[in-house]
């Protein structure tokens, strides 16, 4: 028996860093659980790299290792900064935005936006006004984040199971220079979270189905909706967001997140971090 426990990395400040709320970064989200495994069974860990800070007229912002959205320094006042990336497991290795490693991921701990954007790692993701966001069935993209880097004032989304976006692509709307999208975290064996079947491709991406043979959607309470299609699952399940939220099947309250120190705080700073404990036979 083996506990998995990971965390997303955060994403990169903006302009203002903070001395103004919404342009701090949003820390990375994190998922635990226990999980079975024979001997000389390969696992691969990809640990999220934090996004970098928005700096106005400067180097655009870029997002962190698995996932991280860019952010963008268009205006001479404002700069969005890069997604933190996301830290998960995986059953087969491959570059981290290789779609067959992708949909090998039996748990995400997905990381957090940039400045100016919106917290995220829950079942789904938050969100600024009409951002689009990471659910357990839709968003941006598969793991991959928004990059951000072609409109104006916008933050990157962090890496995640789903990702989210910002508000209008391709807009320069000044009126809504942060909306944004977060995105979602997985873990296989969580009620609530909804697992893709083995033949999904890329631009097809297929949702398992329930005990009753019907496609599971979000807000399921069927657990079997999340179980991975390779059979891995973990159980002792926790996940919390990147603002100290703990997820069921819904949200639920502040508790505070563990970290790898085993301090308790808010959510996850800086790159992500991956531990394993061996619990045995």
């Amino acid at each position: 028996m083996k506990l998995h426990v990971t965390w997303g990395a955060q994403g990169g400040d903006g302009s203002g860093g903070n001395e103004c709320a919404c342009d701090r970064a949003n820390a990375g989200a994190y998922v635990s659980g226990v999980i079975s495994l024979c001997k000389d069974k390969n696992l691969y860990i990809y640990v999220g790299g934090q996004g970098t800070t928005g700096i106005v007229s400067g180097i655009e912002p870029i997002g962190g290792y698995n996932g991280g959205g860019h952010g963008n320094n268009y205006s001479v006042c404002f700069a969005g900064g890069g997604g933190g990336g996301a830290t998960d497991i995986r059953l087969n290795n491959g570059n981290w935005d290789n779609f067959m490693s992708l949909k090998s991921r039996i748990m995400v701990a997905a990381g957090g936006s940039g400045g100016r954007g919106v917290g995220n790692g829950g079942l789904f993701g938050l969100k600024n006004a009409s951002g689009i966001i990471g659910t357990q069935i839709s968003g941006y993209k598969f793991g991959i984040g928004f990059d951000s880097s072609n409109i104006r004032y916008k933050p990157g989304t962090g890496g995640g199971y789903w990702t989210g976006s910002a508000a209008v692509i391709g807009s320069n709307d000044v009126n809504n220079n942060y909306d944004e999208g977060g995105s979602s975290s997985f873990i296989s064996g969580h009620n609530g979270c909804v697992a893709i079947t083995e033949d999904s491709t890329e631009d097809n991406i297929k949702q398992r189905t329930d005990l009753n043979g019907k496609t599971c959607t979000d807000g399921t309470t069927d657990i079997t909706c999340s179980y991975h299609y390779s059979g891995y699952k973990f159980t002792d399940t926790v996940m919390i967001d990147g603002a100290g939220y703990n997820w069921t099947t819904v949200k639920g309250d502040y508790v505070g997140q563990p970290q790898p120190d085993g301090t308790i705080t808010t959510g996850h700073s800086g790159n992500g971090y991956a531990k394993i404990t061996y619990l045995g036979n």
